[in-house]
């Protein structure tokens, strides 16, 4: 018996997971979604790139991760670093030696303030910027988060919610 397997492109996009446990195992995309295969139309832009998924799985002998329902978010550069920045309850930030920049992020859910130990680091994302990250970015992403946090975090204005609310979330951003 042989197993063949191709053809391949070598524009074919790979995927892995951006956290430090999911980087342990491999990554696929269900054979039923539309970006189960996707060839790179820029291959000369090295700027990583984002795809999301609703669903996310372990296959029974724990070293795939498969994920369905998945949006391949647009080639922005620096998009997925912001996402990051925005969703992770704790970022610490990491500048050049000389502390002129932003040179990455370590995004998680925080550290033992005992211990100075990562609370659950197969969950942190280490993030290596490829695009400048400015002051002035991470200024609207805290505007952005506190956004979030006013919106969702109040019972009187989830209550409020419908079109009214909606309307007048898109008018104030």
């Amino acid at each position: 018996r042989y197993c063949l397997k191709g053809p391949n492109n070598p524009f074919e996009v790979d995927f892995y997971a951006m956290t430090r446990g999911g980087g342990l195992r491999a990554t696929r995309i269900d054979r039923q979604s539309v970006n189960c295969i996707v060839v790179d139309s820029e291959p000369q832009d090295t700027h990583e790139r984002m795809m999301v998924a609703a669903h996310v799985a372990i296959n029974s002998a724990g070293n795939t991760v498969l994920a369905r329902d998945t949006t391949l978010l647009p080639n922005i550069h620096g998009l997925a670093h912001l996402v990051c920045l925005v969703f992770a309850p704790t970022v610490e930030m990491r500048t050049d030696e000389l502390k002129r920049q932003y040179t990455g992020a370590l995004c998680g859910l925080g550290f033992n303030p005992n211990t100075g130990m990562s609370l659950f680091p197969d969950h942190d994302i280490e993030l290596v910027f490829d695009t400048l990250i400015t002051q002035e970015d991470l200024d609207h992403v805290n505007t952005v988060r506190l956004a979030i946090n006013i919106t969702v975090g109040s019972d009187d204005i989830i209550s409020e919610w419908g079109k009214q609310a909606v309307k007048k979330i898109q008018r104030k951003a």
